[in-house]
C-alpha cells in the first residue's frame, strides 16, 4: 500500500504541475479492485467526476477513466481494446470471490445507486464491449518511447471485470446524461512487473499515456 500511495502522490504532483503550466489538471483516485466491490467503487468514482466538473463555459467536458493492472507474466505494456461480460476467475480474488461463467452485467437489469453490477441495456454472457478511444493510435504514439501492444484479451479476472463495468457505465452515462456536452471514455492498460520495467519508467509511461489521450480527445472535440 505504501508503494501505491507513493505512485498516487507522484501522479497527483505531476497533474498539479501541468495545471500550473496552463494544462488541464487530472482528477486521480485509487479504489479497491476486488470483484464484489468494484460496482460500488465505480459508482463512487462517477459521483466524484460529477463533483469535480468545471463550471467554466467550455463546450464539452471529457472524462477519461484510466485503469491499470499488473500482468505478472507481461514483458511490455498492453493497451486493452475491449472487455467481456464474463466473470470466470481461475482463482479467488483478495476477498475470496470466485465466480465462474457469470455475467458481470445482468441481462435486462437496471443500474442503481447501491453499486449493483446491473445495466441499463440487455447483455448476454460473453458480450464484447469496445473502448471509444482509438487504441491503435495510442499504441503508435507510445511505441515511440516504449514497447507497447494492443490487446483484445484482458483475461476474465478482476481486470476484465473492472473494465467491462467501466465501459458499460461510460456508454450508459453518455447515452443518458443530462449534460449532453459531457463525454466519458474508459481505458485499461496492463503493465509488466517492476522487475521487468522499472517503477520510474512505468510512471513516465503513464504520464505519457495521459498526455496522448488528452491530445486524442482534444482532436475529437474539433
Amino acid at each position: 500500500r505504501e508503494k501505491i500511495d507513493d505512485i498516487y502522490g507522484r501522479l497527483k504532483e505531476s497533474s498539479v504541475e501541468r495545471n500550473a503550466a496552463g494544462g488541464e489538471s487530472a482528477k486521480i483516485d485509487i479504489t479497491d479492485t476486488v470483484g464484489d466491490n468494484i460496482g460500488a467503487n465505480s459508482g463512487n468514482n462517477e459521483a466524484n467526476v460529477d463533483d469535480g466538473r468545471s463550471n467554466s463555459n467550455k463546450a464539452k467536458n471529457v472524462i477519461v477513466v484510466l485503469h491499470l493492472g499488473v500482468n505478472y507474466r507481461g514483458k511490455q505494456f498492453q493497451i486493452e481494446q475491449c472487455a467481456y461480460n464474463d466473470a470466470t476467475f481461475r482463482v479467488p480474488d483478495e476477498r475470496g470471490y470466485q465466480p465462474c461463467d457469470e455475467c458481470i452485467l445482468l441481462e435486462g437489469g437496471h443500474g442503481d445507486e447501491t453499486g449493483t453490477t446491473t445495466t441499463t441495456t440487455s447483455h448476454k454472457l460473453g458480450k464484447c464491449f469496445e473502448t471509444t478511444l482509438d487504441v491503435q493510435n495510442l499504441c503508435l504514439e507510445m511505441q515511440k518511447c516504449n514497447e507497447t501492444i494492443s490487446s483484445r484479451d484482458p483475461g476474465r479476472f478482476v481486470c476484465n471485470y473492472t473494465y467491462c463495468l467501466s465501459l458499460d457505465r461510460c456508454y450508459s452515462t453518455n447515452m443518458c446524461s443530462d449534460r449532453k456536452e459531457d463525454v466519458h471514455h474508459a481505458l485499461f492498460i496492463h503493465v509488466p512487473p517492476f522487475n521487468v520495467v522499472s517503477e520510474e519508467k512505468q510512471l513516465q509511461f503513464i504520464l505519457n499515456v495521459m498526455q496522448a489521450i488528452e491530445l486524442q480527445v482534444s482532436g475529437q472535440e474539433e
